[in-house]
């Protein structure tokens, strides 16, 4: 066979592999409606029927605000399918993203090895092994997100932005330049808060690669013109779009998402509770690196390619990739809507779904690195995951001057609790109408509510009871909550004070029956309903 054709086969191959894929996960998928109807399979989910009813709405021209929650980036990609795949019209835009997202791996692979003839195809199958072989992965290609056209975008920047820094005085560079602004511009149409970081990190990039390697006045005025035409035009396309909907406000999502933002002082908690385990701290889990098991050669393999990058590799490519990986990693774990109950249960770890391959990738550019004996790279991986890694996340019970105990669904609370702390209430009440409850807080003596629902405080189901952890510091007045229809506290046991934190020990995923880690299992904070019940 000519060796042209069996490349183009290889190369086939990969694509055709997840494409069979995804139908087929399509086809079998319980949750998978029949028909375009807000009352089936994944359509009565929040964000799901969110997207549908946008779209519904997009194809007759219905701008009323109640019919678009979320920006019309991802809505609008459906339109033309309504009518075609009427079940699902998200159906066909997602397989298109999945492939280009293959395809992005596979041309970022052969940038970050370029002595490695097979870097394009390693980069394919990394991609496979990581976001269509593992069935939870593929879920969330397959399940309507707005991380599936994000996850092609943030890809072709990061691409694009590698392709400036190779040949940042080349004639045709404000193409790649524009091209990387197009891509993190229209970020913007369904993630807006990636779209900052993503155009920070790899403009930044940029900016700094045509500083030292200055190509004159006229072709950097070129370069930053193209940046910023890529980059406004699906802005302004966007600012339109919602002023026919909005107007001049901000619309529900936008206002919402302001209002949750980001909370930095948790990111040691969150690393442990989201990527490791939140055991013992709650009776849930695992974390990301538990289910996906390459996340943790991924990471070694990163800091091995700042220290030695092998197959031909240079610094500054591998830089840019971690950096940017790093940095929305972080900005995802510091998310305060973003919780360990949620993960698995909610499929909310498809926030990461862009980075999944990248660290598959880099999981095999450690072997490489160790091939090559590049021991001070594979050494310094080696020493990042044990800092990283040896963690739990447990809860501390308070001394002092316990709660007034409160039946029904009025619970004081003190005032000046921070992101740290929790309070457990024994109570009454089936998971979702706990977690999901729209409970309402209220702080000083003229009871001031200072937040109805979720967003400044998580209130986790736990057995026997509640724990609700503020998300930012509350107010110092002494306060209240009012629980939700569903959840009722029991008065015969007061509510209690206790305190998150972090301690060394090996994460509570690598215990099992056999081999059982001592404190890992879940204490019993709350105690049961009863007469047995501690005071």
């Amino acid at each position: 066979m000519d060796k042209r054709l069996l490349h183009r086969l290889h190369t086939a191959l990969p694509f055709l592999a997840a494409t069979l894929a995804y139908l087929i996960s399509y086809a079998r998928d319980p949750r998978r409606p029949a028909a375009a109807d807000l009352a089936q399979g994944w359509w009565t989910f929040s964000d799901q029927g969110r997207y549908l009813r946008s779209t519904l709405a997009w194809a007759v021209g219905n701008l009323d605000p109640a019919q678009h929650w979320y920006l019309p980036g991802y809505p609008l990609l459906a339109v033309p399918f309504v009518h075609l795949t009427r079940a699902n019209p998200f159906l066909l835009p997602d397989l298109l993203f999945l492939l280009a997202s293959l395809w992005l791996t596979g041309a970022l692979a052969a940038r970050l090895a370029p002595a490695w003839r097979h870097a394009r195809l390693a980069g394919l199958l990394a991609f496979l092994g990581t976001s269509v072989l593992p069935p939870a992965v593929l879920n969330v290609w397959v399940t309507p997100w707005t991380s599936t056209p994000q996850t092609a975008a943030t890809l072709g920047c990061l691409l694009a932005t590698l392709m400036v820094l190779e040949q940042p005085g080349a004639a045709t560079v404000w193409r790649r330049v524009l091209a990387a602004a197009l891509c993190a511009g229209a970020i913007a149409a369904f993630r807006p808060a990636d779209a900052v970081t993503v155009s920070l990190v790899c403009g930044g990039a940029m900016l700094l690669r045509t500083a030292t390697a200055w190509p004159g006045r006229a072709a950097v005025l070129r370069l930053v013109a193209a940046g910023l035409l890529g980059g406004l035009v699906p802005v302004a396309v966007l600012l339109a779009l919602h002023l026919l909907v909005h107007g001049w406000q901000l619309g529900e999502y936008l206002s919402y998402s302001a209002y949750l933002g980001f909370e930095w002082r948790i990111l040691p908690l969150q690393w442990v509770t989201l990527m490791l385990d939140p055991r013992p701290l709650m009776a849930e889990g695992p974390g990301l690196i538990a289910r996906l098991p390459w996340i943790v050669p991924g990471l070694a393999g990163m800091v091995a390619c700042l220290v030695s990058p092998p197959l031909g590799g240079r610094r500054g490519p591998h830089a840019l990739v971690v950096t940017l990986a790093v940095a929305l990693v972080l900005q995802y774990l510091a998310y305060r809507d973003l919780h360990p109950q949620g993960l698995w249960r909610y499929y909310n770890f498809h926030y990461f779904k862009w980075v999944l391959p990248v660290f598959g990738l880099y999981a095999v550019l450690l072997c490489a690195a160790a091939a090559q004996r590049r021991w001070a790279g594979v050494a310094a991986g080696v020493v990042a995951a044990t800092v990283l890694l040896p963690w739990r996340a447990e809860l501390v019970m308070l001394d002092g001057p316990a709660l007034p105990p409160q039946a029904g669904r009025t619970v004081a609370l003190p005032g000046g609790l921070g992101v740290w702390d929790a309070v457990l209430i024994p109570a009454d009440g089936t998971f979702e109408t706990i977690y999901h409850g729209t409970h309402n807080y209220y702080f000083g003596e003229n009871d001031r509510i200072w937040y109805g629902g979720t967003g400044r405080i998580t209130a986790y189901a736990v057995p026997n009871g509640v724990m609700l952890t503020p998300l930012l510091t509350l107010p110092m007045e002494p306060g209240k909550v009012v629980f939700d229809a569903g959840t009722l506290a029991r008065g015969s046991t007061p509510p209690r004070l206790a305190r998150q934190r972090i301690v060394l020990g090996a994460p509570c995923f690598l215990s099992s029956r056999r081999w059982p880690l001592a404190g890992c299992a879940a204490p019993t904070l709350i105690p049961p309903p009863g007469p047995g019940a501690a005071p």
